[in-house]
Formats: structure tokens, C-alpha cells, sequence
């Protein structure tokens, strides 16, 4: 590739990049341990020919793009009382700046020094906690289903 096209490509991706808003959100990718343990070791085992360990079960994910950086996703679990941090080779300064952007955009449920919480926030909050809870329970309704069918 010429000298020119790199710079090409360059100002390209820069200029994607600088598109992206700053944002920062937690993923759940592992929603499906919480409801279906079982079927997620077994799906787990048959990709990976090994059992998935439970303290790996529920990383906290933080999914972000940065305007002008691009995008990413940093993973943290605990495992023998240490805290390890998937961190895609950036720097503990540049982790740091990421969270403290997800602290700034949170809505603290619980305000301090006078502030008042939303309605509207609080009521988004109990749906979402209601739905896990509905899903967990029909999924051991669906256990039990199944025990009592085959006896």
C-alpha cells in the first residue's frame, strides 16, 4: 500500500472515530448462567471441551466508545480474592478515565447529600428486576415441568 493510501485510510478511520459518541454501558453476556445454569455448562463444555468455572460466571462487563478513540470492552471477575481486569492492552489511566465517565452518567438510586431520585427511574428499575425474576421463575417451573413429566 502507498505512502498516500495509508494516510488515506488513516484520516478515514479517524474520522470514524470521531464520530462516536462517548458512552459507556454495562453488558450482560452471562444472563443465561443465571437462568439455565445447567444448559450453559453444557453449551460451554461442548465449545470449549472444559467446564467453565463458577467464578467466571458473572464478569462485569463494560462496554465503551470514546469520540475520536474508537471502541471497546473491558471485563472484570473475581477469582481466589483477586480482581482480574481484561483491559485489551489499555492502560490502567485510560481504565480509570473510562470509569469515571460511567460513574458521571449513572442515576444513583440511592442519592446522597439532598438529591431525589427520579420516579420514572425508580419504576424502570423494579420493571427490569420484576422481568429477571419472572424469567427465572418460569425457567424452574419449566424444571420442575419436566421432573414431574419424566417420573
Amino acid at each position: 500500500m502507498t505512502k498516500n493510501k495509508l494516510k488515506n485510510k488513516q484520516r478515514g478511520l479517524q474520522k470514524l472515530f470521531d464520530s462516536f459518541p462517548t458512552h459507556i454501558s454495562l453488558a450482560n453476556h452471562d444472563e443465561g448462567w443465571a437462568i439455565r445454569p445447567k444448559a450453559m455448562q453444557k453449551r460451554f463444555k461442548k465449545i470449549w471441551g472444559q467446564e467453565q468455572t463458577p467464578s467466571l460466571y458473572f464478569p462485569i462487563i463494560i462496554q465503551w466508545s470514546e469520540k475520536g478513540r474508537g471502541f471497546g470492552e473491558y471485563a472484570f471477575w473475581q477469582l481466589d480474592g483477586q480482581i482480574f481486569c481484561n483491559n485489551g492492552c489499555d492502560s490502567k489511566e485510560t481504565i480509570k478515565r473510562i470509569l469515571c465517565q460511567m460513574v458521571d452518567q449513572a442515576i444513583f438510586m440511592d442519592p446522597s447529600d439532598g438529591e431525589k431520585v427520579n420516579p420514572e427511574h425508580r419504576k424502570l428499575i423494579n420493571r427490569e428486576r420484576l422481568l429477571f425474576c419472572a424469567a427465572i421463575k418460569q425457567e424452574q417451573e419449566k424444571s420442575e415441568s419436566k421432573k414431574s413429566h419424566n417420573n
